[in-house]
């Protein structure tokens, strides 16, 4: 009986994790917002231009535009002048 009791306190004590404690999981995809601004637009028209010229592929799985993480860096590569 007593190792029972030991063992529901061990449990009982211990607490869900908070904000603090919990680690972070990187983002996997992001918005036309979110890409807007991390690439310095004003506008996400202009993520909507690339879309359509094909310079910028985002997920098609939902009803709006999910840009993975994988695709940003990929376009970024792409398009990056190296001197």
């Amino acid at each position: 009986m007593k190792q029972y009791q030991a063992v529901k306190t061990a449990t009982t004590e211990q607490q869900a994790p908070t904000a603090a404690t919990r680690p972070t999981v990187p983002r996997l995809a992001f918005t036309a917002a979110e890409v807007a601004a991390s690439l310095g637009y004003e506008n996400v028209v202009t993520i909507h231009r690339l879309v359509k010229r094909g310079l910028l592929n985002p997920s098609r799985a939902t009803r709006n535009f999910i840009f993975p993480a994988w695709e940003l860096e990929r376009f970024l590569r792409a398009n990056t002048k190296v001197s």
